[in-house]
């Protein structure tokens, strides 16, 4: 019977994801680890990627030398730990409704995005296969989230140039990696009138090979003065 009981509880009760702890979990963490993520704040945050600066200065050496195609960045969480944890779930393990995290943390990333006075949303799409596997397209959910709350446009601009593409984990250099991206993303052929200030979603920005692709992507057609880049996460080591 005692068993029974022990069965029913992990049953009824939700388990945090990462440190598995029954404390109020919203978003597949508890509260301590929703906490963690929601507040990420650095002292200093470079102004044109969202990278955390130590030392003086409101720009990182990578944004002053000029290595982005896009214009701007924002992500609300490191991908590490729970962040890490919580992204692989969403992705792989169809927790898709977890992508309510966005509701959580709606004061941290709002009023910065909304700064950016972004006439259009579009996102990275995903592969044909892994279309397929997950049956959603995770960068396509954020984007249309974030429309909603911004109360713009949510735009296909970007498609597919092959239906699969390579795992990018499985790549071996940056250098590689880019390769990849670039036969596989497409851009508009043009920009519908009165879009001039993009803003491009995905879940993880890694390398920025892919978001660096869809900005240039974006601008090569035509009519667009700035991309600026939402993301979930990024690797920041």
């Amino acid at each position: 019977m005692r068993y029974t009981f022990l069965m029913l509880d992990l049953i009824i009760k939700p388990r945090c994801a990462h440190c598995k702890s029954t404390d109020n979990v919203r978003f597949g963490l508890c509260s301590s680890c929703l906490n963690t993520l929601t507040a990420y704040s650095p002292p200093a945050r470079c102004k044109v990627c969202g990278m955390a600066i130590r030392g003086e200065g409101n720009i990182c050496q990578r944004c002053l030398e000029g290595r982005d195609r896009f214009d701007r960045a924002f992500f609300l969480f490191p991908y590490a730990g729970e962040g890490r944890t919580l992204i692989h779930h969403i992705k792989f393990r169809d927790c898709v409704k977890w992508l309510g995290i966005l509701d959580a943390a709606e004061s941290v990333w709002r009023p910065v995005l909304e700064s950016w006075h972004p006439d259009a949303v579009t996102w990275i799409p995903s592969s044909l296969h892994t279309r397929w596997m997950r049956g959603y397209n995770v960068s396509g959910e954020l984007a249309k989230q974030v429309a909603e709350t911004l109360r713009i446009p949510c735009l296909p601009l970007l498609k597919r140039a092959r239906l699969f593409k390579r795992r990018l984990s499985a790549t071996g250099s940056p250098g590689e990696r880019r390769r990849v991206i670039r036969q596989f993303l497409k851009g508009p052929e043009s920009i519908p009138e009165g879009i001039s200030r993009i803003l491009l979603v995905d879940d993880v920005l890694t390398t920025g090979a892919t978001v660096n692709r869809g900005a240039k992507l974006l601008k090569q057609a035509g009519g667009v003065s700035e991309v600026s880049v939402f993301t979930l996460s990024r690797v920041c080591e």
